[in-house]
């Protein structure tokens, strides 16, 4: 199928009209179908390849660029080059109108230690095409092979219409390299 259209709760309700003649187009039902659909992406780190994200004190590194993908999955969430997120139904031949609203789950998990002797401190955060989304996420790391498991998550209502490109990255005061022996990262999305 294809010329559906990404529609809001409010557009969905108004294109099921009450009626008992079949005024309803397969179109209006469609529509309301792919509307309701939860929006997937997952990355997640192939098991047995362990990744050394280069540290350089106080810059963000991006982890998705780094990673050779086990696992990829995604319907509205796509990946780019750099194995970053980016919210797309134009190759499914779907539109999106201008202020569309929906409500995105981004979640991340690693497992990590650190180049180098002793412990330090590091910070973990979601990025909107270069830019810090909300707060980041502070944890220790020890030397390898001392390994800490780190997770978090961040809710935002986005305007998918205009969308941006979505990655995790990560920074310390050290320069001690991390080295991840497991990574995943998933974004789940919701009609509002």
């Amino acid at each position: 199928m294809a010329g559906e259209t990404l529609l809001t709760t409010a557009e969905m309700l108004a294109s099921a009209e009450d009626n008992t003649q079949g005024l309803i187009t397969p179109l209006d039902l469609r529509n309301i179908i792919v509307s309701n659909a939860s929006d997937i992406g997952y990355l997640s780190l192939t098991q047995g390849n362990p990744v050394t994200v280069p540290i350089t004190t106080g810059v963000w590194t991006s982890i998705n660029p780094l990673i050779t993908p086990s696992t990829t999955a995604g319907n509205a969430w796509k990946l780019d080059a750099n194995q970053a997120f980016s919210y797309s139904y134009v190759e499914d031949g779907i539109a999106v109108n201008p202020g569309t609203l929906r409500l995105a789950v981004f979640s991340v998990g690693m497992t990590a230690s650190k180049v180098g002797n002793g412990e330090e401190q590091y910070e973990l955060a979601l990025f909107a095409d270069g830019v810090q989304e909300g707060n980041s996420v502070g944890f220790t790391l020890f030397t390898d092979p001392e390994t800490f498991a780190v997770t978090g998550s961040a809710e935002r209502i986005l305007d998918v219409s205009t969308p941006a490109v979505y990655d995790v990255r990560i920074t310390s005061d050290q320069p001690d390299d991390v080295i991840l022996t497991s990574f995943s990262m998933r974004v789940n999305g919701a009609a509002l």
